[in-house]
């Protein structure tokens, strides 16, 4: 691994290249990608239930049983990016999920459908820790909270996608089909991601020496000389400024549209309605159900 100030290759106007950039663009498409595997067996789950002759109580744990698995992954599937890198890391976790979602489209039973629900799980859950490890290795400081709000809206994005793209290709295709063209697109996208990332922004060579002082500047005093003199942070952020710094931080608008725009789009848009609400009895008003008005 090279030194940041090591590294020589620089574009020709002297600008710094966006690998950065495009980075944040794969890890957006691999939380879309996410989440539209994921929600896609909720709208699909009356055709599936029919097939395979599955009751609601049977229903309901195949579509719970993900959440299992992906709690039970959360702290090994960060461990994965410490200790394979976060190329090798991410890149098999969605190659992995794709894979147990093709596997899923082939079963015939609810056992089978089970067990691969859970692995599919136990594959998605390293994607938050091992995406923010990258967010942290790849963007400055004050550009972190700018790159999770990005891949968080693009999970509700494709939660919500999946709903409208699944219900639409239902017309045409089997829900089988409609399992296997989402993991082939997860599938493509591990093999490009694995091509086009590195671990570390030193070790890629696409990225320039002035894009590489921006993710991470070469400090101009040493570590003895900053402890030396705290007091010239203190003094560069006074206390009375700190809450208009925070209303005019592009990164902290970012998060907080985060979380208040994922909630509605994941809980309103995104989740099919379960078994026993889509398969529920209807109660049809007519006029002798409502009460006249007086005149």
């Amino acid at each position: 691994m090279q030194h940041p100030s090591a590294r020589t290759s620089d574009s020709p106007n002297g600008q710094p290249t966006h690998v950065r950039w495009v980075v944040l663009i794969f890890l957006a498409l691999a939380a879309a990608g996410a989440y539209l595997t994921r929600n896609c067996i909720s709208v699909t789950n009356i055709p599936i239930q029919k097939e395979l002759s599955l009751d609601d109580e049977q229903m309901g744990w195949v579509l719970g049983i993900f959440s299992l698995g992906y709690f039970v992954f959360q702290v090994p599937g960060g461990w994965l990016g410490n200790r394979f890198g976060t190329r090798i890391a991410l890149a098999g976790m969605n190659f992995a999920w794709s894979l147990f979602t093709i596997l899923s489209a082939v079963v015939y039973s609810f056992y089978a459908l089970l067990f691969l629900r859970i692995l599919y799980g136990l594959a998605q859950a390293g994607f938050v820790p091992v995406s923010g490890k990258i967010v942290r290795d790849w963007f400055p400081e004050e550009r972190r909270g700018f790159s999770s709000s990005v891949i968080g809206a693009s999970m509700s994005a494709g939660g919500a996608i999946a709903t409208a793209l699944t219900g639409a290709l239902l017309v045409y295709l089997g829900w089988r089909e409609i399992f296997f063209l989402y993991s082939s697109v997860g599938m493509v996208w591990a093999v490009c991601f694995y091509f086009y990332f590195r671990t570390y922004p030193e070790e890629h060579p696409q990225l320039n020496q002035a894009e590489l002082q921006l993710i991470k500047p070469i400090p101009s005093k040493t570590i003895t000389e900053q402890i030396k003199a705290p007091s010239e942070h203190v003094d560069q952020y006074p206390p009375e400024n700190i809450a208009l710094r925070m209303l005019q931080s592009k990164s902290m608008w970012g998060s907080l549209h985060r979380l208040c725009s994922g909630p509605p789009l994941m809980y309103c848009l995104s989740p099919g309605t379960p078994p026993s609400c889509s398969t529920a009895p209807r109660v049809r008003l007519t006029s002798r159900s409502l009460p006249r008005q007086k005149r």
